[in-house]
């Protein structure tokens, strides 16, 4: 068995028996059952250590938990992730993946709002926080603003 597949069993035993009650060891737990490819009893430990007041309530774990559940194909249970994150965290990722799925979903209005976020918050982040994709933001929100026949708002995003 390979180093990870160890650590993998032997942390997941130790949290069926209830050793592990630090939240960054929960949070490696949940990672390596991503890695196994179980995202939903990833986020069930997350979100149970999170209720618990064992992990704590930051960016990085809500976003962990709409990845995850976005994997899960659970996409209603992203949705509200990403929008935890979005309100959070000083970046705008959370804000083009919400977008993405509301694209998906041909959800053109809320998907407008929510590459409207993603471009302030990335206006607004530190230069060292600001989304490498933001021009896929912009060409994302023309794109829902044309199919809502909106062309005018539609030109104004293609040309930022």
């Amino acid at each position: 068995m390979n180093r990870e597949g160890d650590q993998f069993t032997t942390l997941q035993a130790a949290h069926h028996q209830g050793i592990l009650t630090k939240g960054q060891e929960q949070f490696y737990l949940a990672q390596l059952y991503i890695s196994q490819g179980m995202p939903m009893r990833a986020t069930d430990i997350v979100e149970t250590g999170i209720k618990a007041g064992v992990i704590e309530k930051k960016t990085e774990h809500y976003r962990f938990l709409a990845d995850a559940r976005y994997t899960a194909k659970e996409l209603d249970s992203a949705i509200k992730w990403y929008k935890v994150a979005g309100d959070m965290g000083d970046t705008a990722d959370p804000w083009f993946f919400l977008g993405q799925i509301y694209m998906q979903q041909e959800d053109w209005q809320n998907a407008v709002d929510a590459f409207e976020n993603a471009v302030k918050k990335n206006n607004a982040a530190p230069r060292d926080k600001r989304m490498q994709a933001i021009g896929t933001a912009h060409f994302n929100l023309g794109i829902a603003y044309y199919t809502l026949k909106k062309p005018k708002e539609a030109k104004v995003a293609f040309e930022r």
